[in-house]
């Protein structure tokens, strides 16, 4: 039962959340790093027989530079419905594969809080994203990831608010 409940929270998440990743940072040069903070927007939610009307969830992120066009990404984002929570995250290899393309692959860890207390499994995904700028400091993008038992489509925008620091919208 906790792992159907577990796996219903996870597709429900992704799904209807559009959790999968924060802005994509695109400086990708060795050691620069980005901070990414933002509210996902979603609709009300209902995962195996638990509802929320959860619109708005916070999340967190950095993406480290290695250089040669890849970086490392962390995420988090702790996700509720009703008495059901789920603490997601995430650890993504990126890929700068164009000049407004990247694609990436990695860990999506999802433990559960309040009701699903106990519960905790790991995804693999790998995703693709299109950046385009939308003004001195703003971004809009679009992108999605296909994983294990789970797939993900987004669109956003951010707004830098200090030098590799942003602000997102998903």
């Amino acid at each position: 039962m906790k792992k159907k409940a577990l796996f219903a929270a996870v597709m429900g998440i992704t799904m209807c959340a559009g959790t999968g990743f924060a802005a994509p940072a695109t400086n990708y040069n060795t050691g620069a790093v980005t901070v990414e903070a933002g509210m996902s927007i979603a609709p009300d939610m209902q995962i195996n027989g638990f509802s929320g009307d959860d619109k708005t969830r916070p999340y967190a992120g950095a993406t480290v530079g290695l250089g040669s066009n890849f970086a490392l990404q962390y995420k988090y984002a702790d996700n509720k419905a009703s008495n059901v929570g789920m603490r997601m995250q995430e650890f993504n290899l990126n890929y700068q594969a164009g000049k407004n393309t990247y694609i990436y692959a990695g860990n999506l860890n999802v433990k559960g809080t309040s009701a699903a207390s106990g519960i905790s499994d790991n995804r693999v995904q790998v995703g693709v994203r299109y950046v385009a700028p939308a003004g001195d400091k703003t971004n809009w993008w679009v992108g999605g990831a296909v994983g294990d038992d789970l797939w993900h489509a987004e669109i956003g925008g951010s707004y830098a608010l200090a030098p590799n620091v942003d602000w997102d919208l998903s």
